[in-house]
């Protein structure tokens, strides 16, 4: 008999029901891990042969294993199989193949993959006189198509060349069923390191410090998934976010403006918070502050600095009823807009007061409390100021007072999370 004849029939029998066996063990598969992992896929398939050549055709078995996305997108691994040539005249051609291949996979939706591939096969044709070592290039084209879970339906069509007499070039179409085995990816630390530039930010159009540089030094950031960049000011409210997919770029830029375009204050404290994520999941946090510098910018034709960080006493406008750190943060931010205002020489200051009008839902207690009490008091408020500037060498010719209380609020009263910035001090240039 020779070596390897069998019954057509009952080699398709087998190979229908090992199909029948991996379709029913998808019900026990776990879920899917995309991109979090390599897998390590053994697989079933039944294989339609068609030889260049007329008058045969045959089929085949196959079990494979495979590894893929170890390299991002790659896989390799190896197959066995039976094979058969059904020849004209000369019955059944068994060979046995033993085969490696790689390829690179193509996602074309979160169902379907494409994967061009190649393989080098090493087969064993039987004749009267036994088995004989040949072997086989091949190249084409395998798709995995996303059944249930971790489990899917494959599909590879590729061109043959043996180099056997036995067997001619053919074509091979396979359809299987393959389960994937997931294995978490070593993922090294992102090391996400955050810098910002310059000092004491200064968006004012003059063509120093204008903008904010945002650095997100890496030291692996082939392991970022995404990233996240967000501005807060000083109560920790967002004004500000950018984000993307993979690897960050080397620097990011911000122009001063809040998503709802408003500008930052001069004299201010704000900070950066970047994050990365890597392939698994995990984030990776840095903060930094920074400081706005004092400004001047144009608002409705006039030229202003405006500063929400003065710090005064409740319902006063006494300096020293503050502690040392504060009396010394105030005349620190005011030293810087004295020298602000040293470069406007031509220019008269109109110093007001701003406040927050706490019965602003009752117009009759808000007109009360705003002339009994806001108005004087922002004047007295921005008296003290323009008394610090006297010290640092302005001369108080240039400089004028005004209380406006409530009357020009930045904000809505009833925005409890960033009402604070209608208590501020703004300077007018006036000439």
């Amino acid at each position: 008999m020779i070596p390897g004849r069998r019954n057509p029939a009952a080699v398709r029998r087998v190979m229908t029901l090992l199909l029948l066996l991996s379709c029913l063990s998808s019900l026990q598969s776990q879920e899917v891990y995309p991109g979090k992992t390599w897998t390590l896929a053994p697989g079933f398939s039944t294989a339609f042969l068609q030889p260049l050549a007329s008058g045969t055709s045959g089929g085949g078995l196959g079990m494979s294993l495979t590894a893929e996305d170890l390299f991002p997108r790659v896989r390799f691994g190896f197959s066995g199989g039976y094979n058969y040539l059904l020849r004209e005249g000369n019955g059944l051609l068994p060979f046995p193949s033993f085969s490696l291949q790689g390829g690179y996979r193509f996602p074309l939706s979160s169902l379907l993959s494409l994967y061009p591939v190649a393989e080098f096969s090493l087969l064993w044709p039987a004749d009267e006189t036994g088995f004989t070592l040949s072997s086989a290039l091949s190249a084409g084209a395998a798709a995995d198509l996303h059944l249930y879970k971790r489990n899917y339906l494959t599909l590879d069509a590729q061109l043959v060349f043996p180099f056997s007499k036995n067997i001619p070039p053919y074509l091979s179409f396979q359809m299987g069923i393959k389960h994937t085995i997931p294995f978490m990816v070593a993922v090294p630390p992102v090391g996400l390191k955050l810098r910002v530039e310059p000092d004491y930010f200064s968006p004012d159009g003059d063509g120093e410090a204008d903008l904010l540089e945002i650095r997100m030094d890496l030291t692996n950031s082939r392991s970022v998934k995404k990233w996240e960049i967000n501005i807060f000011d000083q109560k920790q409210t967002e004004l500000f976010s950018l984000s993307g997919q993979g690897t960050p770029p080397p620097q990011c830029y911000w122009d001063g403006y809040s998503s709802s375009h408003e500008l930052v204050s001069s004299a201010s404290d704000y900070s950066v918070r970047a994050t990365t994520w890597d392939i698994l999941g995990n984030p990776e946090t840095r903060t930094r502050p920074f400081v706005t510098d004092v400004f001047v910018y144009k608002e409705g034709g006039k030229l202003k600095i405006r500063v929400p960080s003065i710090l005064f006493p409740p319902g006063s406008a006494d300096f020293t009823q503050l502690s040392v750190e504060e009396r010394n943060r105030n005349r620190d931010i005011i030293v810087r807009i004295a020298a602000t205002l040293r470069k406007f020489p031509e220019y008269r200051i109109l110093i007001e007061g701003h406040g927050n009008l706490i019965h602003w839902e009752s117009p009759e207690m808000a007109d009360r409390e705003q002339e009994e009490e806001l108005v004087p008091l922002s004047r007295a408020r921005a008296l003290e100021v323009r008394r610090v500037l006297i010290d640092e060498g302005i001369p108080w010719k240039r400089l004028d007072v005004a209380g406006q209380g409530g009357s020009s609020p930045i904000v809505p009263f009833g925005d409890e999370q960033n009402r604070w910035k209608n208590r501020r001090v703004e300077f007018i240039l006036l000439k």
